[in-house]
Formats: structure tokens, sequence, C-alpha cells
């Protein structure tokens, strides 16, 4: 499963441009995979990648993005609403209550955002999205995420159970879906937005 992390015209301004999947796939040194993901959201591109798609596609950086300004508004609908739908499926599959907990186990045992991630061998960003219940973890990255925190799974997964049952980790998933909307209304990073929160340095613009 995954989420929408870049709401994006490119599939547009490449089909305008008559290019297909393929050649922009090899222009840009990416599988198809990797360019379908870039197209449906899934996946971000950093600001040189940006540049060099606008230029490959002859846009410009600001019609590579959709905002309620430059695009129109079936376009922004039909991006909410598939937004919406995978926020829902995230919830249901209980992403939320786990990236809660995490949180607050997180806080109550003084450890910042970049610790943990260092600790269970995960980029900020992929650590970040995790505590927002924005997406899913394997067994591994359990595991690891459990070492960092000195506990066993087991252990982890009992005491998120537990804070759950007791009710403690409503105020931190509404919180989590406001900097998630947040994050998505605006053109930062997930790894700007994260570090953000740990205070540790000034968020940088990114497209998308």
């Amino acid at each position: 499963m995954e989420e929408i992390i870049f709401p994006n015209q490119i599939r547009m301004h490449r089909r305008l441009r008559g290019m297909s999947m393929q050649e922009l796939a090899d222009h840009l040194g990416v599988s198809l995979s990797a360019l379908s993901k870039i197209e449906k959201g899934y996946r971000r591109l950093n600001q040189e990648q940006l540049i060099q798609v606008a230029e490959l596609i002859d846009c410009s950086l600001q019609d590579l993005y959709v905002n309620e300004q430059n695009s129109q508004q079936d376009v922004v609908q039909a991006w909410k609403r598939e937004q919406e739908r995978r926020c829902k499926i995230n919830q249901n599959a209980g992403l939320k209550t786990l990236g809660a907990g995490l949180r607050h186990i997180r806080t109550d045992k003084g450890l910042t955002l970049i610790e943990v991630a260092e600790s269970a061998d995960m980029t900020l960003s992929v650590y970040h999205r995790i505590e927002m219940g924005q997406r899913e973890v394997s067994d591994k990255e359990y595991n690891n995420i459990a070492k960092a925190f000195s506990m066993t799974v087991d252990k982890l997964k009992a005491e998120i159970k537990k804070l759950d049952s007791d009710g403690v980790l409503e105020d931190i998933i509404e919180h989590n879906e406001t900097r998630y909307k947040l994050l998505n209304n605006s053109r930062y990073s997930g790894v700007a937005m994260a570090a953000a929160e740990e205070d540790e340095v000034t968020m940088l613009p990114v497209y998308g």
C-alpha cells in the first residue's frame, strides 16, 4: 500500500508533449515502475529531478505540481479524492494507531525522530511517515524499531495495544492527521516537515 505524497501533473504534460512513459523513464534513468509511481504521486522527486522533468516535457516547475491556483478544479478534486481514499485505507489498516503508539513511546523515552530512524536503519522520511500512520511496516522494520526502543517486538505491540485501549492515542492521531493535511497542502518535503518537528533544521522548499 502506498500513499499520495506528490500530487502532480507530470502525466498530463508528458502526454501533451507526445512523449511515452518509456521515453521519459529512459531520459530520467529510472524504471517504468518508478516513473509510474512518480506520476501516481507515490514517489517524490528531488528538486534537481523536477527541473529535469520540466525541461523534458517542456513546462514550468510551477506546472508540475497540483494546487488550487494553477490546476483545473476537476484535477484538484480528483487528487483530493484519491488522497482521502488512501488515508481511509491506512486508517482501516490500523496504521494510524501504530504510528501514534510509536510517537507516544518515542517521546516518553525522550528520543528524537532522527535518533530512532538511525537506530532502526531507516531514513528520517520513512520513519516519519510510519509515525504519521501513512506507511506499512515490514516485520524486519518492526523488529528494528523495537530494538531502537530497547524493547522486544511483542512488548512493543502490547504497549501500543494498551495505549490504544486506554484512549491515550486519540489526540496523537488527530495531531498527525492535522500535520498530514498541512504537509499535503504545502510545498515542503516529508523530510523537511519531519526535521522541523525536531527543531533541528530550517524547512527548505521542495516543489510538489
